[in-house]
């Protein structure tokens, strides 16, 4: 039997970074590393606190929107908070080992895809 918080957390697992979408390369919530913490106690009252991937993050906003509705959906929660973190500071470092590999693979097929190749040499000037 799975816990509310793992429900939860599943849920915000499907929440999509929207630029990571256009960029045809797409990351949840989760994979990018933007959930700092959550809370679920038993009445079903969830907290979730995210953290954008720049201060200049303008699709923050839709974010946390789709987190809220994502959460709303699971059967158990009563009431959801979505908070923003304005310390929180992104790094590619917080990316969970899943995430950096859906994002390496993704590269690599891009690289693949184009056939771009590393520069070998620095080209002279």
């Amino acid at each position: 039997m799975t816990t509310l918080a793992s429900r939860v957390r599943d849920a915000l697992d499907t929440g999509m970074d929207p630029c990571s979408i256009a960029t045809r390369h797409p990351l949840s919530i989760v994979e990018l590393g933007l959930l700092v913490d959550l809370d679920v106690d038993p009445e079903g009252e969830v907290r979730v606190l995210l953290r954008a991937t720049s201060p200049s993050c303008v699709l923050i906003g839709s974010i946390m929107k789709a987190a809220e509705e994502r959460v709303s959906a699971v059967s158990g929660v009563r009431d959801v908070r979505i908070e923003l973190d304005p310390d929180a500071v992104w790094t590619p470092d917080l990316m969970p080992d899943r995430g950096r590999e859906k994002l390496r693979a993704a590269r690599a097929r891009t690289i693949s895809d184009l056939g771009v190749r590393p520069l070998t040499r620095v080209p002279a000037r």
